[in-house]
């Protein structure tokens, strides 16, 4: 059975810098570490085929981004957003997280927009926030 979390979290995790911390929505307990990537996978709606069980699924996967300052984390999610079109490419292995399966057939679901600024300990946190829909595939 192909992990929907795991594989998002590893080709987010190859793909963005050491620096970013990067979490499964609900494995924060608090927001504290700038800046912070979340993500939720949604869905997982089986691609019926000839395989059994299904070799692929169709899912959501939506993306939070904290950061200090707008700017920061405007750029945080314009990398975010380059990240996961490059797995649209099947040729160019970004999406691919060996053992584990890869990710394809990418598209907006909705484009990262400001979803606020909240005020932790006594700093102003931008989040941004985006959906994509794509493929995930077993290994």
């Amino acid at each position: 059975m192909l992990n929907l979390e795991l594989l998002i979290y590893t080709l987010l995790r190859n793909g963005l810098d050491e620096s970013i911390t990067l979490a499964p929505d609900l494995d924060v307990d608090s927001i504290d570490t700038f800046p912070l990537v979340t993500f939720t996978v949604t869905g997982g709606s089986a691609i019926q085929g000839s395989s059994s069980p299904p070799g692929a699924w169709d899912v959501g996967v939506l993306i939070n981004i904290f950061h200090d300052g707008l700017a920061a984390a405007s750029q945080v999610a314009a990398a975010v957003y380059d990240l996961v079109w490059s797995w649209d490419d099947p040729f160019g292995g970004a999406g691919i997280a060996t053992g584990l399966g890869h990710a394809g057939e990418v598209d907006d679901q909705e484009l990262f927009n400001r979803a606020g600024t909240v005020h932790i300990d006594s700093r102003s946190v931008t989040q941004y926030s985006g959906s994509f829909n794509m493929q995930l595939h077993d290994a």
